[in-house]
């Protein structure tokens, strides 16, 4: 895969290096990426979602993440295989995204009611070029075009990202592979513990692709949950080798809600699990097009009975029925008496 090829996701998510300790006890890497802390502080990642789009040309990851610090700042740092443009995202978008994946409701009308017919159940070196720097809301963006891994390490640390030894290793191929990265960094005064406002970054690639490999450094579980939007449902493998990760696809179905579908009008929504990233992340994610569009829908049965005057209908037929054919034999059996009187 080219170098350009590889600049897709990582732009976003690509290591979203959530602090966890101080340089003494760095923190271990998170689901896309390795921890960049600011000496002497503490944070803990609670949750990481995207979303990510390409349209052939441009590819736009929007990253929303929960976290703790116990200090007013704090920092990331992201990959990007070219430079990003950072921008604000829309708080709503992944309010939205949930209400799509919803199961769909399955009605099913029962004329049985409690008589038990019905079945329904809720189922060092040359230091990095500036490119950019924006401040959003309490998080300062700087995009950085990096030629050297060690020019990289050394800004890092100037600027208060502390990396631990297993993370640096990881920087140095996406620097040969001519990525750039976004230095995040939490700017504040007291201590923080909720959600962040999404973040968006948008960037040139040629292919759609997760950043994965500095999660080689994590010692525990990563969990992944992609939302991607195209024109048809997507896949995800792996740029290197198989992929080893525990792969769910927990939806797959044309969007219905009209602002999302300007998005795109396809989601795939991918979970991805890595019990040991040490051995299991060989690569980055690469994403594309499913061989066919079939769907993953979940749904629940909704039992309705159908009732007349508050009763069920289907005991009320039967017994109008049993009713008439008492009736019928009654009237045959008059009939038949009156004509052998005498």
């Amino acid at each position: 895969m080219s170098a350009n090829a590889i600049r897709g996701l990582a732009v976003a998510i690509g290591s979203v290096l959530l602090v966890l300790g101080s340089i003494a006890a760095p923190a271990s890497a998170c689901a896309c990426g390795g921890p960049a802390p600011i000496p002497g502080t503490e944070v803990d990642v609670d949750r990481e979602t995207a979303m990510v789009r390409w349209n052939g040309e441009l590819e736009e990851i929007v990253l929303q993440l929960d976290m703790r610090s116990d200090a007013g700042e704090t920092g990331l740092i992201v990959p990007t295989p070219s430079p990003a443009t950072v921008t604000a995202g829309d708080p709503g978008l992944f309010e939205a995204l949930l209400v799509e994946i919803e199961p769909r409701v399955a009605v099913e009308w029962d004329w049985w009611g409690s008589l038990g017919y019905g079945d329904g159940a809720p189922a060092g070196g040359a230091p990095p070029e500036v490119l950019a720097r924006v401040q959003l809301g309490p998080i300062e963006a700087t995009t950085l075009a990096a030629s050297d891994t060690a020019g990289l390490q050394e800004w890092l640390t100037t600027n208060g990202y502390a990396l631990s030894d297993a993370i640096s290793a990881e920087l140095g191929p996406y620097v040969d592979e001519g990525w750039s990265f976004v230095a995040l960094k939490l700017t504040g005064d007291m201590p923080f513990d909720g959600a962040l406002d999404p973040i968006t970054f948008t960037f040139e690639t040629d292919s759609l692709v997760y950043p994965m490999r500095m999660s080689r450094a994590a010692d525990s579980a990563q969990n992944v949950r992609l939302y991607v939007l195209g024109d048809h449902r997507a896949v995800v493998s792996s740029t290197v080798g198989e992929l080893t990760a525990i792969s769910t696809v927990a939806w797959a179905a044309p969007v219905e809600d009209t602002a999302l579908a300007a998005l795109g009008g396809f989601l795939t929504v991918v979970d991805l699990n890595y019990a040991q990233p040490s051995v299991q992340v060989t690569g980055d994610l690469a994403i594309s097009d499913a061989a066919t569009d079939d769907p993953v829908i979940h749904t629940y049965t909704d039992v309705r009975i159908v009732e007349v005057i508050g009763i069920p209908a289907g005991p009320l037929i039967v017994a109008a029925a049993v009713l008439l054919l008492v009736a019928a034999l009654v009237i045959v059996l008059v009939a038949r008496s009156r004509r052998v009187m005498p």
